[in-house]
């Protein structure tokens, strides 16, 4: 007997297509040309084909393609449409703006940084990315043209106050209040303060709909390497080779998978496990939870020794969970 592979070529060398349709075979054939020793086969082999059409959708799915040019903007991830969402019931809501900061001490020409800057932005798309509703209210992502973003870098110098760097910390807590326009964009932000004649504090933010907290340490460790190209005369396309993929090629995909007969399975899974009422999840808590849901938060650092730590792995492994979850 061939395999599934063989099979379905044979078959489809005979004007006969097979496909997946919501769990099941979808069989497209020419008259004639599907005969009654096709179909027997067809039907003693059904479950191994469907596991065979199965693992191919997804394995087609692992590499990211381009999407192609949509005017009308393109599909947004889970995550974001999360962030649009609770946009539009919240209002604005600085929680979700992400920020980091850097020190730069000795020469600093503002004019290259500003200009590392905006390599930075026309090499990755999500940081020119605006977002609005559709005619039916279904939000959409757009990619701006680098020129038209509207981006600026602030400077303020603040070297002339009194314990200037150490009085910072609480300017950029309010700072990192900034109110970004998700229609108009941008949706990042830099503040260079000059602290001292030859020191100066960068402040990069922006919004969670465009990155995470990871995106502002690449973020803040590439536009160095910008800045540094540009003391040399050269911009980022000299030195780094154009993204194959960008955010929105990442969404489209995304939302292709999401809706790909392999995951809907999953979820079918899921929501029957779920069908019945889900308890509610009762953790014990330090303090009663507030009336209103506020964002003030506190850190808290414990170190965990070594030995003790393998064995949470270990526990954690036997319980098929996650670190972040035991």
């Amino acid at each position: 007997m061939k395999n599934v592979e063989s099979f379905l070529k044979e078959l489809k060398g005979h004007k006969i297509d097979i496909s997946l349709s919501k769990g099941d075979l979808k069989v497209t054939f020419k008259e004639d040309t599907l005969t009654d020793a096709i179909v027997n086969e067809l039907k003693s082999r059904k479950k191994e084909i469907i596991d065979y059409l199965t693992k191919k959708e997804i394995s087609n799915l692992d590499r990211i393609p381009q999407a192609e040019e949509d005017p009308n903007g393109y599909p947004l991830t889970p995550t974001q449409r999360r962030a649009w969402i609770l946009n539009q019931l919240e209002g604005y809501n600085f929680a979700y703006n992400m920020h980091e900061t850097l020190v730069i001490e000795g020469d600093f020409d503002f004019a290259l940084f500003e200009e590392a800057l905006h390599d930075l932005i026309e090499k990755y798309e999500i940081l020119r990315t605006v977002f609005r509703g559709d005619d039916e209210g279904v939000p959409r992502q757009f990619v701006k043209p680098a020129g038209d973003i509207g981006f600026k870098m602030e400077f303020k110098d603040i070297s002339h106050q009194e314990n200037a760097f150490e009085n910072l910390k609480i300017t950029i807590l309010e700072e990192i209040k900034v109110v970004f326009d998700l229609l108009k964009g941008p949706l990042v932000k830099c503040i260079v303060y000059k602290t001292e004649p030859r020191k100066w504090v960068i402040l990069f933010v922006l919004h969670h709909i465009v990155g995470d907290s990871k995106s502002v340490g690449i973020m803040k460790r590439e536009v160095l390497i910008l800045y540094t190209a540009r003391k040399h005369g050269r911009n980022w396309k000299e030195i780094s080779e154009p993204l194959r993929i960008q955010y929105k090629d990442f969404a489209v995909w995304k939302e292709n998978l999401i809706n790909s007969d392999a995951v809907r399975k999953q979820r079918e899974y899921w929501l029957s496990q779920f069908a019945d009422k889900v308890p509610v999840l009762e953790l014990p808590l330090d303090n009663p939870r507030p009336v209103q849901r506020m964002v003030k938060a506190g850190l808290s650092r414990l170190t965990i020794e070594s030995d003790l730590l393998k064995e949470f792995k270990a526990f954690c492994t036997g319980q098929h969970a996650t670190l972040f979850t035991g």
